[in-house]
């Protein structure tokens, strides 16, 4: 019996020779059969994201190519990872491998996490650690976190603990005012941590609410715009934490007024809130 390695590939679409892997909506793919079974009838079919069929190719025998323009429109305008295979009149799958597609335009999916405490103590510290991700599928060109001094705090620090180096301008020691991390870029799954740290003030009452909010935007066009309620579109990445002021015989009674969207964590110290431009 003889033994076939049959193998598909994708290529540009001028010459169907010159590997590729990576398009944009709107171009033209091509895929391409090699060693198939002698005397088979096979065809090449082209794979959407959502797992729906988009196109299938005229029969071949051997060998065979085929092109597909990615719609821009419709349906099959669906940007990520497609799927190009070869298949027999009964539809059993001989070879595939699979390509990205980006929008027209590059986008990102920008996010923006915080962590802190529940409860804050007057005349203590209290730190917030954010995370700044991109779910890509580009890069955030030019990120921006802002970073405001809570309410009843004054600024104590700040420094980046992962991610490419940005550029952070921070209120004076002991002032009050916003940080701003900027002058960074964030590649398609990577990620940027900073920590903040503010003083309470000495003669705040107990029970005050201590109230923090970030934000996060870049150059790039957002993949998915939504709001911490609902998916409409915002103006910025938005994530909250507040802190209640306690005294310490009510500290592990007294717990803080929170605003959690996407998961209930158990523990002590957990991110406050998740927000997605």
């Amino acid at each position: 019996m003889a033994a076939f390695a049959e193998s598909i590939a994708t290529f540009q679409s001028d010459d169907c020779l010159t590997p590729k892997s990576e398009w944009n909506l709107g171009q033209t793919a091509c895929a391409g059969v090699t060693g198939a079974p002698s005397g088979l009838d096979q065809r090449i079919v082209w794979v959407a994201p959502d797992g729906n069929v988009a196109d299938v190719s005229t029969s071949f025998m051997d060998s065979g190519t085929d092109t597909y323009t990615l719609l821009t429109s419709g349906p099959f305008a669906q940007n990520g990872t497609w799927r190009v295979a070869s298949i027999d009149n009964a539809g059993k799958v001989y070879a595939a491998t699979s390509f990205l597609v980006h929008p027209t335009t590059a986008s990102a999916d920008l996010t923006v996490r915080k962590f802190g405490p529940d409860e804050a103590f007057a005349g203590s510290s209290i730190s917030y650690t954010i995370q700044v991700s991109n779910s890509g599928p580009d890069t955030a060109l030019a990120v921006v976190l802002s970073e405001p001094v809570p309410n009843n705090c004054t600024f104590a620090s700040e420094v980046q603990n992962s991610g490419p180096t940005a550029v952070c301008n921070n209120p004076s020691v002991g002032g009050t005012g916003t940080s701003t991390c900027n002058s960074f870029d964030l590649a398609a799954n990577e990620t940027a941590t900073f920590t903040f740290v503010y003083n309470v003030g000495a003669s705040v009452p107990e029970g005050t609410l201590i109230s923090n909010t970030a934000t996060v935007s870049s150059n790039t066009p957002e993949l998915f715009r939504r709001t911490i309620q609902e998916a409409t579109k915002p103006v910025l990445g938005v994530t909250r934490h507040q802190a209640r002021v306690c005294s310490p015989v009510l500290a592990l009674s007294i717990r803080a007024r929170q605003r959690v969207l996407r998961s209930s964590p158990t523990r002590r110290q957990r991110p406050q809130a998740i927000a997605e431009r």
